[in-house]
Parts: structure tokens; sequence; C-alpha cells
């Protein structure tokens, strides 16, 4: 039995070839392929345009038809993250309690003495003045 690489969202969904979610039971339209490079980078483009889609590549055995055994695998785990409100009940440590100071503000910028001079200044004007001159 040969095996074929999938692309599975956390919601346990499939993408298809026409680059839409499909649940198991439609096999026959899922986007699969022998190597898994491919699949990253179908990953990839799938996650760049829509960032709120967590996905990864599956590897899944195949039928004697060739189509993808999706039925028996597991739904994906991605890791847990701390929401804000955990956070806020989470007890400070010394790396969280320590206190930064703040930036100062840059001064302004003020122009050098001799700037009027400077060539850089001039202006698209002043450069047709002078070379009618």
């Amino acid at each position: 039995m040969s095996s074929v690489y999938v692309i599975q969202s956390q919601a346990g969904q499939f993408l298809s070839r026409r680059k839409e979610w499909l649940d198991k039971t439609e096999i026959n339209a899922l986007y699969k392929t022998p190597h898994r490079d491919l699949a990253i980078n179908e990953l990839v483009e799938i996650t760049s345009k829509h960032t709120d889609v967590r996905a990864k590549v599956v590897e899944a055995g195949t039928s004697s038809k060739g189509l993808p055994l999706v039925a028996d695998l597991p739904p994906l785990e991605f890791p847990k993250i701390a929401l804000p409100d955990d956070i806020a009940a989470m007890e400070p440590t010394e790396e969280t309690s320590a206190t930064v100071d703040p930036v100062p503000n840059p001064p302004p910028l003020s122009p050098e003495p001799g700037d009027e001079e400077n060539p850089a200044s001039t202006t698209a004007k002043d450069l047709s003045l002078s070379e009618e001159s």
C-alpha cells in the first residue's frame, strides 16, 4: 500500500483540488500528491491567502484505487496558547514583572548651519533657472 499527502484543517476537513474544504466523505475530489514538498507548497499558498486557516500536511495510506484513506486519520492537534484571561491569572515572575523605562523622544531635526547654501537643498525650479543662464 502506497501513501499520499493531503492537507487537513483544524476543523477536520480536507483541501480539494478546487481549493475548497471538504469532509471525509468526498475523497474523490481531495487534493492529493505523492510528494510531500508539493503538498507543503500548496499549504503555504492556502495559508498565505487565508491567514485564519490552520492546517497541516498529513500522510495517508491509499486504497487499491489510489484514493486516500482519510477516514482513519485522527483530528489534528495544535499547540495550546495562553489567552489574555490566562495571562492575567498567572503570577508575575522576575521576567514578567521587570519594568522598562520608556524610550525618550528623539530631539527634533534642526537644519545644520550652512544648509542654505547646500546644493542638495536646491529645487527643480532653481535647476531650470541655472541651465538657462
